[in-house]
């Protein structure tokens, strides 16, 4: 028999807890990587691997895609940990594993391989390796130390995006903007014969008014000025005469709200945890 007693002890914390954490998303790193989520903003730098501490609130997605319905491409932590994460013959020993630095060590429990591994895309955070542990640990851990809690020390592949083009974006968004994006490798020319030569382009949607940018020169977001009349309620894709052709083949993509809130958390901790890192050579 199978024996679940540790995993039931978490999910009871979990439950005694009062913190937000547990009914935010974890997003399925295709949704990221099937809608050129990160490719929209990538730099096309190589990464870095360290031993660094990682705030639980950082991670956005995970890569096994059997916790995921067909056609579901998020859960809430809390959904995850009650109906995914089994911990068959668990022992107290993963809560020391969790309680001190992870780096290359691996989980203490059956069938498990290899260490934790974490892709950080400039503070956003998605596992590669070790979902089970990921998950389960930061549930004990926020109901241990709070919202506040880190993961210490883990073993981390740092890779900056476009910082420069993200806060450009931020600079045109209020607090509860919705942004769309859509990325096509094979540049979308002479956008309204206007001359407009890109391969990237945003929606903003303050309120009601809806703006549309492209990207030029990979940093900077340049409006594209276009009567209201020719754009359709649904958000999802622009139409009018010249536009309708264009980009309703080609739907855009809401990018997540956690997406954004991770990347402009990076600031209260991202320098201070990459001084303190130790560099894997």
């Amino acid at each position: 028999m199978n024996n679940t007693q540790i995993i039931d002890d978490i999910r009871n914390k979990m439950a005694k807890s009062q913190s937000s954490f547990y009914n935010t998303n974890l997003y399925e790193d295709n949704f990221l990587s099937q809608n050129n989520i990160l490719k929209f903003f990538e730099l096309n730098n190589n990464s870095e691997n360290h031993y660094m501490d990682i705030p639980v609130k950082s991670i956005l997605a995970i890569s096994r895609n059997s916790a995921f319905k067909e056609g579901i491409h998020l859960r809430t932590w809390k959904d995850l940990l009650n109906n995914y994460i089994n911990g068959f013959n668990w022992t107290s020993n993963v809560y020391k594993y969790w309680d001190n630095d992870l780096k290359d060590n691996n989980f203490p429990a059956p069938e498990s391989m290899h260490c934790l591994k974490i892709k950080l895309y400039s503070g956003i955070g998605v596992c590669l390796n070790g979902n089970h542990r990921l998950i389960a640990g930061a549930s004990y851990l926020i109901a241990k130390n709070g919202n506040d809690a880190v993961f210490k020390k883990a073993y981390v592949e740092y890779e900056l995006l476009n910082e420069q083009l993200l806060n450009n974006l931020l600079l045109k968004c209020k607090e509860n903007s919705k942004i769309s994006i859509l990325y096509e490798e094979k540049k979308l020319h002479n956008l309204l014969e206007t001359n407009i030569y890109s391969d990237r382009f945003i929606c903003i949607r303050n309120d009601k008014i809806k703006e549309f940018y492209f990207i030029e020169d990979n940093v900077n977001l340049k409006k594209i000025e276009i009567k209201q009349s020719f754009i359709d309620k649904s958000f999802s894709y622009i139409f009018g005469s010249k536009l309708e052709n264009l980009f309703k083949k080609y739907p855009f993509i809401i990018l997540p709200q956690e997406f954004i809130k991770i990347y402009k958390a990076k600031n209260s901790w991202i320098d201070r945890s990459l001084k303190t890192s130790e560099i894997i050579k």
